[in-house]
């Protein structure tokens, strides 16, 4: 199994990354932190597909998309 990410996904993180960075002022340490805390869950699928919740606000395409919140309050939907 891999993990591929789309460009609306990365295009989608580094928006998230510069709100961070701009709105809520986070030092660049604590933002490079969170980015790869949120590639590292995304690559832990390859071991464990069935990670995380049923994203149940998208059931309704059949293609089982999940969720995983980790303890920082990061989400990631796939």
């Amino acid at each position: 199994m891999k993990v591929i990410y789309t460009n609306q996904s990365l295009v989608s993180l580094e928006e998230s990354l510069r709100f961070l960075k701009e709105k809520q002022e986070l030092p660049p340490g604590k933002i490079k932190k969170i980015k790869t805390l949120l590639f590292d869950k995304a690559e832990s699928l390859v071991n464990f597909p069935e990670t995380g919740q049923i994203e149940e606000y998208l059931e309704h395409l059949e293609l089982n998309h999940r969720r995983i919140i980790d303890g920082a309050n990061n989400l990631l939907v796939f």
